[in-house]
């Protein structure tokens, strides 16, 4: 079958199931902060809000193949992150909890749209398909492409309701996955079968106010995820950037957890670094309360955490793998004990 061939579907339309952007249903673009929020974003921030990191697409199909035809917002930039993960489309098939990557869209690194098979040659079944967006990419335009007469149903719904909101650095952002689906956010929305929101920031996640100030207003948070130490200039930001922003989410939603990361350890031995980490880590754990919890990500990478980056800070995918054993448990408890509370 050729793309020619496909029946090509919106897949913000029923009955797709778009998550991870919050504010596509009031504004109907593919952003992750609001296009006019109440107080200016700083422009680097205004900027990423474009990347569709955490960006899903989920239904049921029994189509032999799924294809995609994408519209970028700019040629894929970077030279040490993978194509496929700055402006990929990757596809799992499977239910939740048994989800498997089957395949990758593939571009040329000059091109700012293509079409795209991910997966050909499926048996005839109805079965989950997840499509995970460009992780350093913005999308202007995007549709499915499936075998002509093919069944399209809702997909599953995750175990809870409600998001995850999940806020950083451009580690958070999913730098340097080779595919979308292998940053840390999306494997913990696997694993816990949830909706995570990425708000990672590259170079950007500082703790601004007008930033923290959109992510409070997300009205159906379950949980909210800190991990943004990493772009942090000095302790003393932190310091002042961290209650500040457990405030200002716990004000918006009084019972809503916290969990509060700190970095992992970077690839490189750098002791005045290595004493910034553990400062940092120990102000998480002041700031534990009720609702709030911290958990340290020293030895989230393993003893050989030199070989899980690709330029001694942004993680591989086998980074990016121990990230998310790390945190999983630990977010599930966070999240559970929620649960048990109301």
């Amino acid at each position: 079958m050729e793309l020619t061939d496909l029946a090509w579907y919106d897949p913000t339309a029923a009955p797709f199931r778009l998550s991870g952007l919050p504010w596509f249903a009031t504004e109907h673009v593919f952003r992750r902060l609001p296009v006019h929020p109440a107080d200016p974003l700083p422009e680097a921030v205004d900027g990423l809000a474009w990347n569709t990191a955490g960006g899903q697409v989920s239904f049921r199909t029994d189509s032999s193949c799924v294809a995609v035809e994408i519209e970028l917002t700019a040629p894929t930039p970077m030279e040490h992150m993978a194509a496929t993960g700055q402006s990929g489309v990757d596809c799992y098939l499977g239910e939740p909890g048994a989800t498997r990557f089957v395949g990758v869209s593939r571009f040329p690194l000059t091109a700012d749209r293509y079409t795209s098979f991910l997966v050909s040659g499926l048996p005839a079944e109805l079965r989950t398909v997840t499509l995970n967006l460009p992780l350093y990419n913005g999308v202007r335009a995007l549709r499915v492409g499936l075998a002509p007469c093919a069944v399209v149903a809702p997909p599953p719904a995750f175990a809870a309701p409600g998001c995850v909101v999940v806020y950083g650095s451009s580690i958070t952002q999913g730098g340097c996955a080779a595919r979308p689906g292998m940053a840390y956010t999306h494997i913990l929305a696997r694993r816990l079968n949830v909706e995570i929101v990425n708000e990672g920031y590259s170079g950007s996640g500082k703790g601004e106010a007008s930033v923290i100030a959109c992510l409070a207003e997300i009205p159906d948070a379950a949980g909210y995820v800190l991990d943004f130490i990493a772009n942090c200039p000095s302790l003393a930001w932190y310091a002042e950037a961290l209650p500040r922003a457990i405030a200002t989410l716990r004000a918006a939603h009084p019972g809503v957890p916290i969990l509060l990361l700190s970095r992992i350890r970077f690839g490189i031995l750098d002791p005045a670094d290595e004493e910034f980490r553990r400062a940092t880590a120990a102000l998480n754990a002041e700031h534990t309360g009720p609702g709030v919890t911290a958990f340290d990500m020293a030895d989230a990478l393993g003893a050989d955490f030199d070989a899980c980056t690709v330029d001694t800070v942004h993680p591989t995918d086998l980074g990016f793998q121990r990230m998310a054993d790390a945190i999983a448990p630990v977010l599930a408890e966070v999240l559970d004990r929620r649960v048990s509370e109301r």
